[in-house]
Formats: C-alpha cells, structure tokens, sequence
C-alpha cells in the first residue's frame, strides 16, 4: 500500500520587494493623476481599457507571490502483510500435521481489524484455529493463525486462506495451502562400490558413500554394518566400525569411508560384502550395498607375528615364565632376518625379558613358512608398575633389497607374594564356664598380593589354646592355594574352662615373602553368671532407619530390660537374627542418651 505523500520541505516565505509589474502599475497612476479627461473608475477614459489586463495581471502576481496551497492532512491506514505468503503442510498418514503459523503484521500506523478467516474449499483436510474476531492487530504489531492438515487420503491437496480484513489496498486478501501425506525416503549413493585392486598386506584408499534421508520424516539408522567380509572397514567421522542407534534427519545426510584391508587377496583374487543400512522408516528399513575388491600382488616380504602381544601377567620374583610365539612370512617373496632381539623400553633392567635358548638363529624365510620363537621372563626385583619392552625383527625383503622392521610388545610384572590377616584379633563373647560356649566366631587370611601364594600349615600357640576349638578349616595339605585377592577362613568357638581371661595365638604359615607367618589373636572371657548390662551412648542416627544396639552375649529374649537415661523404656523390640535391640525411627532415642540393657545371656551347648 503506498505510503501518504509528505512535504519533504517548508513552505516558500511570503515575498516583501515590489515585482516589476507593480512597480509600472504605479508609475502609470501616478502619471494619470496629473492629466485630465474623463475616467474609468478614477482612471482616464482612454487609459481604462489598458488598465484592466494590467490590473487582472496584478491579481495574478498577488496570487504567484502569496503562499503556496497547503497539503492536506495524512490520513492513518493499516497495511496488513501476511508472512509467509503461502503455507505447506505435512501429516503422517491418518494422522494431524503439526502447527503451522501465520503471521499477520500489520506494517500501517492504524489498528488492522481482521473479520474473516476462511478456507475455500471446504472438505481438502485444513483447518484453522479461529481467534476471537474481530482480530485486531496495532500498527507495527503482529498477531499469529495457526492452521493444520490432515490428509483424507493419499493424494496432495491445495486449498486457499481467504482473509478479510479493513487494509484499503488489501481487504481481501488469499494465501495459497498446500498438503500431503508426509513421506520417507532413504537413498544410498553410489548403490555398488567397487573399490579396484589392492595391494597385497596393504589398506585401500578410502572411498565415500553418501546416505541420505530424502523423505519428510526424521529416520534413525538402528545398524549399519558390513557383513560377509570383515576386511571391508566402515567409519563415519572419527568412529570406526559398525554404527547403530544414528539420528538422521529430513533432509540430512550421513557421509560414510568405506576402504578394504588386504590380508589374502593375491592378483586374480576377489572379496565381495554387503553394506547393511537397518533403519525405523517404514518401506525403506533395510538398504543393502554391494561391496567388491581386487588382490594385486608386488613383490612383497612381510613378517607377521601371532600373537602380537605377549602378556605374561603378574610373575612371582625368583620364578620363570616363557610364552611362545611364531613368525609367519605372509608376503610373495623370500625374507632375509638381519637381527633379532629384545630392546628393554621400561622397568628395572634386573627384570628384562630375553630370547630363550634356541631362539636367537637367524636365516631367511620363504613366503607361508613360519617360524617358532620363545620368550622369557624371569624377574629378581619387585617392580609392581611392570615391565616393558619389544622383540625387534630387523629383516631385508630379497629382490627389494629394502630393510625393514617388524615389532612384538613385551609387558611382565615382578611382584612379591603376600599374606595378611583380614583382622589381627578376634574377640569372642563373655561365656559362663565351665558349662557353657561361645557362639562360632571366623578369623581369615587373604592374599595380598598380585601372585598366587600356598597355605602350608596352621597351628595354635598358648596355655588356653585348649578353650578355643577350632571348628572349620580346609583339608592339611602341602599347599592350599590362594590367588591374588583370595581370603581363607577359620571357624572357633570358645568354651571356657575357669573365669578370667583367656589368649591364644592362631598361626597361619605359608610361602609368602612378605613374611614367614601370620599371628591372629584370639580373646576370651570366662564368667560365673548369665547377668549381663551392656551400655550404650547413642550417637547420630538416621532417621529414616532402625537403630540397633547389638548385645555382647547370646541373649535370652525374655530376659532383656532397657532404660535409657536410667529409665524404664518399652518403645524396643528385639531381633534374634541380630542379637540385637532396635527402635523403630519414631522412636529413636536423643543423640547423647545412655541406653541400658540388661538380660540374662544363653548358655549354648558344647559339643
């Protein structure tokens, strides 16, 4: 709509000097003042017929030298501008589009009012969210329609928004609806790939493949994968192997390397594999690729060791472990072995690794023969952050006469073996003697070490050994064997036969070489009556859960009192799987308070 037409600049001001004509005008009054005659309206009769032209001509020059007309006032008008100027919508099949929007700017300087909105025709599957009308949007504002598709049956549908509105350019105004069932489409370029010949032990150039979601539907690739032939490699971006779970959407594409590895293919061989490309579009869930790749042959020497890698683990000082390994020449031409040996990377130099006897020869290999080699371990230090070393193969390809150098990673750790007691003591609970027993308490030894280590005796020391009877251990042996981290468990109980206290020492020997012997302490007390109080300070509980105060000696149930503070409580319960007094959480006493419980302790049966 175009815009009111403004002055650009002030009006001219009014002229105050006389113009040439007035000027001769009053030169000829003046003149005809000192004649005589008759006159026209005070002029000479003859004089009058030329004044009038002079005089209208005067009228005229008054109107050229006065202001100029005025332009007339600016009207305000809305200007309403539609943004975008057509609309297309997508739906699932049966299904409701998403919104789409409208926006309505009114680019005037006065109030838009929108009084219709309006699909024609009817029954194409749009339908808009109407607004209360009028809709009235301010000079500069924007108000929003959001209309929706829903398809009623395969085909596109087109349809127009007729909007009526108080715009004096565009009271009426269309915008063109276009919808159709939302579609999927995935396409793979190229659909073949043939990646030519490769050299024999030697990766392929990389080749790109193209996967593109066509279609109006975000897809998700759930596998992409190549199957048949492992040598064919995929990666997309920094990731190398198969893909799953990959968002792709609308519009997007997925750029994929495809290369193949050449471990067998000789000149006049071939390797064929499928790309797999899984996906979750309906009608497009599974595209498949043809792969295909070519063997060429140079002359070629090429070493390779099986395995790659020689771990001997976690090795006991003073001991000795040796891993085999071979040499197979996998290339088309003769080897030549210049040297062979170990080069020491890492760790104490004391526990290097060496080529056993008869593993040092040298000579040629010709193409598939093999060749077996043994390498040794033998630590003397400890060293627990290991050893690191590689076996180098310095080799000359004959005809070639290239020196090259093929390489084994060698790892060992020196470690010592060693024994502890999982807890030096074990306390065993107040016993009446000399007619009752303990319950049945466990003492341990672990293997603290990283090799394995061997038990090989347990004894007991001290005058009242007699009242701890060892109840379970394993079968005597030469060597009970432990590995690293392992715990082995003794089960006493003790039966008391005075009052008083009671010690013993239980030894636990082995071949560890941290120390000769582990010594684990156990204790007991010998009394003359059931009675027992066992007090307890509280400290923090948490109030979400039971607090228990378990009691020293086995309790008979019925026998057990409490008080806290000294006095008498019945807001506990008592567990027999714990021997224990506990309260619920309403119920916890304060931090602080002295809980007190007295019972009469079970005499358990010796046996």
């Amino acid at each position: 709509m175009p815009s009111p037409i403004r002055p650009d600049r002030p009006a001219a001001p009014r002229r105050t000097g006389l113009s040439p004509s007035l000027f001769l005008m009053m030169v000829a009054l003046l003149a005809g003042c000192g004649g005589g005659g008759e006159t026209v309206d005070g002029a000479p009769a003859e004089d009058a017929a030329a004044s009038r032209p002079d005089g209208q001509r005067r009228d005229a020059e008054r109107d050229d030298a006065g202001e100029p007309d005025a332009a007339p006032p600016e009207t305000p008008t809305p200007d309403i501008s539609p943004e975008p100027s057509s609309l297309t919508l997508l739906a699932p099949p049966g299904e409701m589009s998403a919104e789409g929007t409208l926006v309505l700017r009114n680019a005037g300087d006065a109030p838009l009012e929108v009084t219709a909105l309006v699909v024609e025709p009817a029954g194409e599957g749009f339908s808009v969210e109407l607004p209360t009308l009028p809709l009235v949007v301010a000079g500069g504002e924007q108000a929003t329609v959001t209309l929706r598709y829903q398809a009623p049956d395969a085909r596109p549908h087109a349809a127009t928004l007729r909007i009526s509105s108080n715009d004096p350019d565009e009271g009426r105004l269309t915008i063109p609806l276009a919808g159709r069932v939302a579609e999927t489409c995935l396409e793979v370029m190229p659909r073949t790939l043939d990646i030519g010949p490769v050299e024999l032990g030697q990766p392929s150039g990389r080749f790109e493949l193209l996967v593109r979601n066509c279609g109006d539907v975000d897809a998700r690739l759930t596998t992409v994968e190549v199957v048949d032939d492992p040598q064919f490699r995929i990666a997309a971006g920094d990731q190398d192997g198969p893909l799953s779970d990959v968002p792709l959407a609308a519009g997007s594409a997925l750029r994929l390397d495809v290369w193949y590895v050449n471990d067998a293919l000789t000149a006049g061989m071939s390797a064929m594999a499928t790309l797999r490309i899984e996906s979750d579009l309906e009608g497009e869930s599974l595209i498949e690729v043809a792969l295909r790749a070519t063997g060429r042959e140079s002359p070629q020497c090429r070493p390779v060791f099986e395995p790659g890698r020689l771990d001997f683990g976690a090795l006991r000082i003073g001991t000795t472990r040796d891993l085999d390994l071979t040499v197979t020449n996998a290339g088309n031409t003769q080897c030549e072995f210049r040297s062979l040996e170990v080069v020491h990377e890492d760790g104490d130099p004391a526990n290097a690794f060496a080529l056993a006897p008869g593993s040092e020869a040298l000579g040629t290999l010709d193409p598939g023969a093999s060749r077996a080699l043994t390498v040794r371990f033998a630590p003397m230090i400890r060293d627990q952050q290991g050893n690191r070393s590689v076996l180098q193969l310095v080799y000359t390809e004959t005809g070639v006469d290239l020196n090259r150098r093929e390489e084994v990673f060698l790892f060992g750790v020196a470690a010592l073996a060693e024994l502890g007691a999982v807890a030096d003591a074990q306390r065993f609970a107040d016993t009446q003697a000399p007619i009752c027993a303990s319950p049945q308490r466990t003492v341990a030894v672990q293997n603290i070490g990283l090799v394995p280590l061997c038990l090989t005796g347990w004894r007991q020391s001290g005058d009242d050994c007699p009242a701890f009877e060892l109840l379970l251990a394993p079968e005597a042996a030469d060597c009970v064997e432990l590995s690293s981290g392992a715990t082995q468990e003794f089960a006493f109980r003790f039966e008391p036969a005075r009052n008083g206290a009671h010690t013993c020492d239980f030894i636990v020997a082995g071949d560890a070489m941290n120390v000769p012997e582990v010594v684990i302490a156990l204790r007991g007390e010998g009394v003359d009556t059931a009675d027992q109080t066992d007090v307890f300070e509280v400290g923090e509980l948490d109030g979400r859960a039971r607090a228990y105060f378990p009691l020293s000696r086995p309790a008979d149930a019925v026998t057990v009192a409490v008080t806290v503070n000294d006095v008498a409580n019945e807001a506990w319960r008592f567990s027999n799987d714990r021997n224990a007094v506990y309260f619920e959480p309403a119920d916890h006493p304060d931090r602080g308070d002295e809980v007190s419980v007295r019972y009469e302790a079970r005499c358990l049966p010796r046996e």
